[in-house]
C-alpha cells in the first residue's frame, strides 16, 4: 500500500505492467548474485539507493511472485562447491542443486528415506547452516511444489548446460516424491549431452523406469528403505574411519564425485561432519 494523506492506494499487479515487471526481475538478478544470497537488496534506482533488509527482497519476491534469482537463474545453484571443483577436470564441469534437508513441507518429508542418517547428516551443520545456504535451499524445496517447477528446471538447464555438462542432484536433501523425480528424469532426457547424478535413499519410489542413461543414481544405505538396496547395483554405505572402509571393499567416495558419476558399484563415504560421533554410532558405521 502507498500513502498519499490518509488516502490509501494499491499498488497495480507487476503483471499488468511489462515494463515494471522486467525492472524488477532485473532488480532481483543484482540482488541474488552468486555468492550473494538474499543480503542485498537494490530498490527502484539500485545505482542510487541504499542496500536495506534482506527481508524486504524476501517479502517483495513472494509478494510479485518472483522468483529470487541466482545470476538469472529460476531456481538455486551451487557453482563453487569444493568436492564439485576437485571432481571437474577438462571434460567434466559440474554445477550443484539442493533443498532443504530432513524438512517437512506439504505433507511429505524432504529425505522421505532417511533414518540411520539423520543423526550425522552434514546437510544438518557446519557452512549448511549459514543463512544463505538455509534459505537458498529452502526456496528450491518450495519451488519443487510449484506446478510450473519442471519448467523452471528445464528453463535454467538450457542455460546452464552452454557451459557446464554435469548435475550434482541434492548435495542435500532427496526425491521426496515421485512426481520430483520424474521432473528431474525428463530434464536428464531433455539435456542427453549433460551427465545427471544422485544418491538417494528413496527407495520407495519408482527410480529405474523411464531413466535416461545419462541420469546416474546411487542407492545409499542407511535408511528405512534398505531391504531394497540391490547391492549389485551402485550403492553407498557411510564408514566411521577409512580402514572400515578398506576392509569393506568400498572405493572412496570422499575425494571426489567420480565413482559416482563413473557408475562404481561399492562408494563408501566416510563421516566428515563437524560433531563427532558417539559411540554408538562409530559402531554402527564400522
Amino acid at each position: 500500500m502507498v500513502m498519499y494523506g490518509h488516502e490509501k492506494k494499491t499498488n497495480p499487479p507487476l503483471d499488468h505492467n511489462p515494463a515494471a515487471m522486467s525492472r524488477a526481475k532485473k532488480r532481483f538478478s543484482y540482488a541474488c548474485k552468486q555468492g550473494q544470497g538474499m543480503r542485498e537488496w537494490w530498490g527502484a534506482d539500485h545505482k542510487k539507493e541504499k542496500a536495506t533488509d534482506p527481508p524486504l527482497a524476501y517479502r517483495t519476491a513472494l509478494r510479485y511472485n518472483i522468483p529470487m534469482n541466482n545470476n538469472g537463474m529460476n531456481l538455486k545453484w551451487t557453482f563453487g562447491n569444493s568436492k564439485l571443483v576437485k571432481t571437474s577436470g577438462e571434460s567434466l564441469k559440474i554445477v550443484g542443486y539442493g533443498i532443504s534437508a530432513d524438512t517437512d513441507m506439504n505433507g511429505v518429508n524432504s529425505c522421505p528415506g532417511a533414518s540411520a542418517c539423520r543423526g550425522v547428516c552434514y546437510a544438518k551443520q557446519g557452512t549448511y547452516l549459514f543463512k544463505n545456504v538455509r534459505e537458498a535451499r529452502l526456496f528450491n524445496l518450495q519451488a519443487s511444489f510449484q506446478a510450473n517447477f519442471r519448467d523452471m528446471l528445464i528453463s535454467d538447464l538450457t542455460e546452464i548446460s552452454r557451459k557446464y555438462n554435469c548435475v550434482r542432484i541434492h548435495d542435500s536433501g532427496d526425491f521426496h516424491t515421485q512426481s520430483y523425480l520424474d521432473a528431474w528424469k525428463l530434464a536428464a532426457d531433455r539435456f542427453a549431452s549433460c551427465t545427471f547424478y544422485a544418491y538417494t535413499k528413496s527407495l520407495h519410489l519408482d527410480l529405474h523406469s523411464n531413466l535416461p542413461a545419462n541420469f546416474k543414481l546411487v542407492q545409499s544405505l542407511g535408511g528405512k528403505y534398505d531391504d531394497r538396496v540391490n547391492l549389485s547395483m551402485p550403492h553407498s554405505r557411510i564408514f566411521s574411519d577409512h580402514d572400515a572402509r578398506i576392509a569393506a571393499g568400498y572405493v572412496d567416495g570422499n575425494v571426489d564425485d567420480l565413482p559416482a558419476i563413473n557408475g562404481e558399484v561399492k562408494i563408501g563415504l566416510v563421516y566428515h561432519g563437524v560433531k563427532k560421533l558417539t559411540d554408538a554410532q562409530s559402531k554402527f558405521f564400522s
